[in-house]
Protein backbone atom coordinates (compact mmCIF):
# COMPACT_ATOMS: atom_id res chain seq x y z
CA UNK A 1 0.00 0.00 0.00
CA UNK A 2 1.04 3.87 -0.51
CA UNK A 3 0.21 4.67 3.27
CA UNK A 4 3.86 1.99 4.00
CA UNK A 5 5.83 2.79 0.85
CA UNK A 6 9.13 4.90 2.16
CA UNK A 7 9.05 8.44 1.45
CA UNK A 8 12.85 8.45 0.01
CA UNK A 9 11.80 5.80 -2.65
CA UNK A 10 13.01 7.02 -6.07
CA UNK A 11 11.11 4.77 -8.07
CA UNK A 12 7.53 3.93 -7.74
CA UNK A 13 4.85 1.63 -9.04
CA UNK A 14 1.26 2.18 -8.12
CA UNK A 15 -2.30 1.10 -8.96
CA UNK A 16 -4.94 3.37 -7.16
CA UNK A 17 -8.70 3.16 -7.29
CA UNK A 18 -11.22 5.32 -6.02
CA UNK A 19 -11.51 4.13 -2.45
CA UNK A 20 -7.81 4.87 -2.06
CA UNK A 21 -7.66 7.70 -0.04
CA UNK A 22 -4.00 9.63 0.14
CA UNK A 23 -3.00 10.77 3.08
CA UNK A 24 -1.58 14.16 2.54
CA UNK A 25 1.03 13.98 4.69
CA UNK A 26 3.47 11.55 2.27
CA UNK A 27 5.11 13.70 0.37
CA UNK A 28 7.95 12.09 -2.44
CA UNK A 29 10.93 14.05 -2.24
CA UNK A 30 13.25 12.03 -3.93
CA UNK A 31 10.96 10.34 -6.05
CA UNK A 32 12.36 10.32 -10.08
CA UNK A 33 10.18 7.78 -11.29
CA UNK A 34 6.30 6.89 -11.17
CA UNK A 35 4.22 3.72 -12.46
CA UNK A 36 0.84 4.92 -11.91
CA UNK A 37 -2.19 2.54 -12.78
CA UNK A 38 -5.47 3.96 -12.25
CA UNK A 39 -8.40 1.29 -11.86
CA UNK A 40 -11.73 3.66 -11.73
CA UNK A 41 -13.80 6.63 -13.27
CA UNK A 42 -11.82 8.86 -10.65
CA UNK A 43 -8.62 7.82 -12.24
CA UNK A 44 -7.39 11.64 -13.42
CA UNK A 45 -8.41 13.34 -10.06
CA UNK A 46 -5.66 10.33 -7.99
CA UNK A 47 -2.60 11.24 -10.79
CA UNK A 48 -3.08 14.71 -10.40
CA UNK A 49 -3.21 13.83 -6.21
CA UNK A 50 0.07 12.05 -6.62
CA UNK A 51 2.01 14.31 -8.92
CA UNK A 52 1.27 17.18 -6.23
CA UNK A 53 2.79 14.88 -3.82
CA UNK A 54 6.31 14.21 -5.86
CA UNK A 55 7.74 17.30 -6.92
CA UNK A 56 10.83 16.17 -8.66
CA UNK A 57 9.63 13.67 -10.57
CA UNK A 58 11.18 12.91 -13.76
CA UNK A 59 9.50 10.04 -15.43
CA UNK A 60 5.67 8.77 -15.51
CA UNK A 61 4.54 5.93 -16.84
CA UNK A 62 0.64 5.70 -17.05
CA UNK A 63 -2.31 2.90 -17.64
CA UNK A 64 -5.38 3.20 -16.94
CA UNK A 65 -7.20 -0.18 -16.21
CA UNK A 66 -10.67 1.62 -15.79
CA UNK A 67 -12.92 -0.24 -18.97
CA UNK A 68 -13.52 3.10 -20.11
CA UNK A 69 -16.89 2.07 -21.18
CA UNK A 70 -19.10 5.01 -22.17
CA UNK A 71 -21.05 5.45 -19.14
CA UNK A 72 -22.28 8.81 -18.51
CA UNK A 73 -19.72 9.97 -16.32
CA UNK A 74 -17.07 9.33 -18.46
CA UNK A 75 -18.51 11.61 -20.95
CA UNK A 76 -17.95 14.41 -18.74
CA UNK A 77 -14.90 16.77 -19.28
CA UNK A 78 -12.11 16.34 -16.97
CA UNK A 79 -11.55 19.41 -14.75
CA UNK A 80 -8.13 20.93 -14.66
CA UNK A 81 -6.75 21.65 -11.31
CA UNK A 82 -6.17 24.98 -10.55
CA UNK A 83 -2.75 24.52 -9.76
CA UNK A 84 -0.02 22.51 -11.90
CA UNK A 85 2.17 20.12 -10.13
CA UNK A 86 5.95 21.04 -9.72
CA UNK A 87 7.10 18.32 -11.34
CA UNK A 88 4.76 19.03 -14.49
CA UNK A 89 6.36 22.18 -14.61
CA UNK A 90 10.22 22.04 -13.85
CA UNK A 91 11.11 18.14 -13.99
CA UNK A 92 9.35 15.92 -16.04
CA UNK A 93 10.84 14.65 -19.01
CA UNK A 94 9.47 11.40 -19.54
CA UNK A 95 6.13 10.39 -20.54
CA UNK A 96 4.73 7.49 -21.46
CA UNK A 97 0.79 6.55 -21.61
CA UNK A 98 -0.14 2.70 -22.58
CA UNK A 99 -3.53 1.19 -22.50
CA UNK A 100 -4.48 4.94 -24.01
CA UNK A 101 -7.95 4.52 -24.94
CA UNK A 102 -8.75 8.15 -26.79
CA UNK A 103 -11.56 8.92 -24.90
CA UNK A 104 -12.10 12.77 -24.19
CA UNK A 105 -11.15 12.72 -20.97
CA UNK A 106 -8.28 10.73 -21.84
CA UNK A 107 -7.30 12.97 -24.54
CA UNK A 108 -7.92 15.85 -22.24
CA UNK A 109 -5.16 14.55 -19.52
CA UNK A 110 -2.46 13.88 -22.11
CA UNK A 111 -3.05 17.55 -23.68
CA UNK A 112 -2.53 18.94 -19.95
CA UNK A 113 0.33 17.28 -19.35
CA UNK A 114 1.86 17.99 -22.71
CA UNK A 115 1.12 21.26 -22.33
CA UNK A 116 2.02 22.19 -18.76
CA UNK A 117 5.13 20.20 -18.82
CA UNK A 118 7.85 22.87 -19.61
CA UNK A 119 10.92 20.27 -19.30
CA UNK A 120 9.71 17.17 -21.34
CA UNK A 121 11.38 15.45 -23.72
CA UNK A 122 9.89 12.52 -25.19
CA UNK A 123 6.22 11.41 -24.87
CA UNK A 124 5.23 8.14 -26.02
CA UNK A 125 1.32 7.28 -26.65
CA UNK A 126 0.16 3.34 -27.14
CA UNK A 127 -3.34 2.80 -28.16
CA UNK A 128 -4.92 0.29 -26.06
CA UNK A 129 -6.36 -1.88 -29.13
CA UNK A 130 -7.04 -2.02 -32.64
CA UNK A 131 -10.20 -0.32 -32.20
CA UNK A 132 -8.65 3.14 -30.98
CA UNK A 133 -7.53 4.63 -34.39
CA UNK A 134 -3.99 5.76 -34.00
CA UNK A 135 -3.67 8.17 -36.80
CA UNK A 136 -6.88 10.34 -35.12
CA UNK A 137 -5.02 10.25 -31.37
CA UNK A 138 -1.90 11.39 -32.64
CA UNK A 139 -3.31 14.04 -34.85
CA UNK A 140 -5.30 15.11 -31.88
CA UNK A 141 -2.25 14.93 -29.45
CA UNK A 142 -0.04 16.27 -32.18
CA UNK A 143 -1.25 19.62 -32.86
CA UNK A 144 -1.69 20.38 -28.45
CA UNK A 145 0.19 23.11 -27.66
CA UNK A 146 3.25 21.94 -25.85
CA UNK A 147 4.84 23.12 -23.02
CA UNK A 148 8.40 22.38 -23.92
CA UNK A 149 10.01 22.56 -27.09
CA UNK A 150 11.95 19.91 -27.31
CA UNK A 151 9.00 17.65 -26.34
CA UNK A 152 9.15 14.78 -29.14
CA UNK A 153 5.69 12.77 -29.64
CA UNK A 154 5.17 9.21 -30.58
CA UNK A 155 3.15 6.57 -31.00
CA UNK A 156 3.00 3.35 -29.94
Amino acid sequence: MLWNAPTFAKRLSLTLNGSAHYPSGNIFFQLVRLEFRGCDENWSDLLVHVLHHCPILQILKLAVLYDGLEKEEDKVCWIQPSCVPECLLFHLKTFEWKEYDGTEKAKEVAIYILKTAGRLVTATVVPESLRVNKRRVFEELESATRGSRACELTMG
